[in-house]
């Protein structure tokens, strides 16, 4: 059972046993440039392995299989993070085969803008929207995005719990944990017409406006923690910018706006793209 199952186990309260409990970790989101070869060399981590994109030979990022130790590892590269510019995502494959996406090169790799937030949201809506010419009654976000949600938080240090379990991991170099989408030039949501900077864009502006950090990432697959999710008329509107950004949410998930805003108020957020 990997990361995200047993998060939607933990969320639906049947996650079993839990492990023995790790303190969290404090996390500072910014670093002053992204890490390198050399970097991840000075860290002498084993069992480290460069992942490369679709075309080119330079690492978008580093994998490590199976740490033995990996819930230590991860919060201990968290700490590190504004020194190494490398930030840890908790990752597994496609159907369970790690090698999707990470070994077989299915990655664009730097080099997609990432632009506005509200204009990646708009766009998506209207091509999600375009598929479909009836307008559902009472349904207006599904065409048009509403008011975006307030922010929750000043920005700083969140504290991030330690994870249920670590399968592997990926070593990211951005300067901030938002960015690794962009960096990956990710392909999980390539079927909705977003890039991995589109992606970025999205996960910058819930980073800032509710701690909403990236801790991990599959096939076509994201897990967020967030420090200070929105409530009441606030989670709705969030609400909103989640079915903007990822429409399987509502559409082969919880069914409705306002169920998707029930999940709003919690501190993990999932997101997957078929």
């Amino acid at each position: 059972m990997g990361l995200f199952d047993r998060i939607k186990d933990f969320l639906a309260g049947d996650a079993g046993p839990a492990p023995a409990p790790l303190p969290p970790v404090t996390a500072r989101l910014a670093a002053p440039a992204p890490g390198t070869a050399e970097t991840v060399a000075a860290l002498g981590l084993p069992n480290v392995e460069p992942v490369l994109p679709e075309v080119g030979e330079q690492p978008v990022a580093w994998l490590i299989e199976a740490p033995a130790d990996g819930r230590e590892l991860w919060c201990r590269l968290v700490e590190q993070f504004p020194s190494t510019g490398l930030w840890p995502l908790i990752t597994d494959g496609h159907d369970g085969d790690i090698d999707r996406p990470w070994r077989d090169r299915e990655l664009d790799g730097p080099g997609t803008e990432i632009g506005d937030a509200r204009v990646v949201l708009t766009r998506s809506l209207a091509d999600y929207a375009g598929e479909d010419d009836e307008e559902v009654p009472g349904e207006p976000w599904r065409r048009t995005p509403g008011a975006p949600a307030s922010a929750t938080r000043e920005q700083g240090p969140v504290d991030l719990p330690a994870p249920f379990e670590v399968q592997s991991l990926l070593l990211v170099p951005v300067t901030r944990p938002a960015d690794a989408p962009a960096q990956l030039g990710w392909w999980g949501p390539c079927n909705y017409g977003l890039t991995g900077g589109d992606v970025s864009a999205v996960l910058r502006s819930w980073e800032d406006r509710f701690g909403a950090v990236l801790v991990g990432i599959g096939f076509d697959t994201l897990t967020l923690h967030v420090d200070a999710p929105p409530a009441g008329e606030n989670a709705t509107r969030l609400a909103q910018e989640w079915f903007a950004f990822c429409p399987d949410a509502i559409d082969q998930g919880v069914e409705s706006i306002q169920a998707l805003a029930e999940l709003a108020h919690e501190r993990i957020w999932w997101f997957w793209w078929d």
